[in-house]
């Protein structure tokens, strides 16, 4: 399913209920001034080149977690992509392609329909970034499986999320200060 087919709705439902209160001012938005990075993480230089000519601004994280625990390989995969938007997985296993038992989370930028709202999460609550912007923060439920925690946040008008399969806040909250640009419209 084309998870940025209905793109205008998606864009401005996510902008206006997920993270609507996080502008913090009123009048036009300023561009987001994010800390330099001279690279993006390695696992996903593989995936960069499928991440070019979006008319977004691709985010990824310099910060996984569990990348650098004992015996653990992560790699990334696109999962869906259109010139809005895109998703990222990251799995312990190449091209896992989102399946829970070989998936660590995922990236998302732009038009997502899937992203959560305050409506499909109603414990949800607010965070800070180390930049001050405001984020909402979703943390895993379980039933017959573990679900992700999500991390939602804005930059420069879109709507980003990280998330970590079963993971916690500390987890979700450092991928999304760790952000860097890995690529411009």
């Amino acid at each position: 399913m084309d998870r940025f087919r209905r793109l205008g709705y998606a864009v401005s439902l996510a902008g206006a209920l997920v993270l609507g209160s996080s502008s913090g001012g009123a009048g036009a938005t300023a561009r987001t001034a994010l800390p330099a990075r001279d690279q993006v993480n390695p696992i996903f230089r593989p995936i960069l080149t499928n991440l070019k000519g979006l008319l977004i601004t691709v985010l990824l994280q310099t910060y996984l977690p569990h990348q650098h625990d004992a015996g653990v390989h992560l790699s990334a995969t696109v999962d869906d992509l259109s010139r809005f938007g895109y998703l990222v997985d990251i799995g312990y296993t190449p091209h896992c392609d989102g399946v829970d038992a070989c998936r660590l989370g995922s990236i998302t930028g732009g038009a997502e329909l899937n992203a959560p709202t305050v409506f499909d999460y109603p414990r949800a609550h607010h965070v800070r970034l180390h930049s001050g912007k405001q984020a909402l923060y979703f943390p895993f439920t379980c039933g017959a499986s573990c679900g992700d925690s999500v991390l939602a946040f804005q930059m420069d008008g879109i709507v980003y999320t990280v998330t970590v399969h079963g993971g916690s806040l500390a987890e979700v909250l450092n991928m999304a200060n760790s952000v860097t640009v890995a690529g411009t419209p």
